[in-house]
């Protein structure tokens, strides 16, 4: 399929991210929607789904799953069409060479952004208890070369809609669904669930930087809504 094809949504847990990507991303030139996750009442427009009007949704959670709200409500709802979908957080920012780097994406299920080669991130406990729960549903999360990390990923569609509705990810929802660190195990859970179905990966590097912003305050970093709009506004 050709790169303008394949559907990119963009979550956020706020409108004003999104209007501040909406305004920077509209000369790309890509398929994009923005995919608003949490509790909302009024906000429309043509390219925004809002999770918590969606017939399916987990948006109670959403305080501490993040964009993960969101990626369960696109599979649920049956909403992704395209072979491939894009799922980028408000700070993986689209790069302008975004659609003729996507050509490079061929067969494989899944497609990283960015390239991380310490698996001890992968496993830090302070990132929440990835290691424990695969330890206690039986997965392998022995060292390998390198992982996909951040949220910001490319998959084939089939693959993130068997992932969403996998007996693993359900485990994972129960068991990771109000805690704070959720976001960061859910991270590290496409690794798992790529392990445990013998997936491979590729990568698509440079078509989207990731400006690592921390608007949940679960890393200390200490960005404040001002600071992460005024970055949004400079790239």
């Amino acid at each position: 399929m050709q790169s303008k094809d394949i559907e990119v949504f963009v979550i956020s847990h706020d409108t004003d991210y999104i209007d501040a990507l909406r305004a920077r991303n509209a000369k790309i030139g890509a398929n994009i929607k923005y995919v608003l996750v949490g509790q909302h009442e009024k906000q429309v427009a043509d390219d925004l789904l809002v999770t918590c009007r969606l017939p399916k949704n987990i948006e109670q959670h959403n305080r501490c799953m993040c964009q993960y709200t969101g990626w369960w409500a696109l599979a649920e709802n049956d909403i992704p069409k395209s072979d491939y979908i894009v799922l980028l957080e408000y700070d993986g920012i689209i790069q302008p060479n975004f659609l003729q780097l996507m050509n490079g994406v061929k067969d494989l299920p899944i497609y990283g952004f960015i390239k991380w080669c310490d698996w001890k991130d992968l496993m830090a406990p302070q990132y929440g208890g990835i290691a424990a729960f695969a330890q206690d549903v039986g997965a392998d999360l022995s060292p390998r070369a390198d992982w996909v990390a951040t949220s910001n990923v490319c998959l084939k569609r089939d693959f993130f809609l068997e992932m969403i509705r996998s007996e693993l990810f359900k485990k994972a929802v129960e068991r990771f669904k109000n805690d704070r660190m959720a976001s960061h195990v859910f991270e590290r859970f496409l690794t798992l669930y790529e392990l445990s179905v013998g997936a491979q990966h590729g990568y698509v590097l440079g078509a989207v930087n990731h400006m690592m912003m921390d608007s949940h305050e679960t890393i200390g970093f200490g960005n404040t809504k001002d600071m992460i709009l005024a970055r949004l506004a400079s790239v």
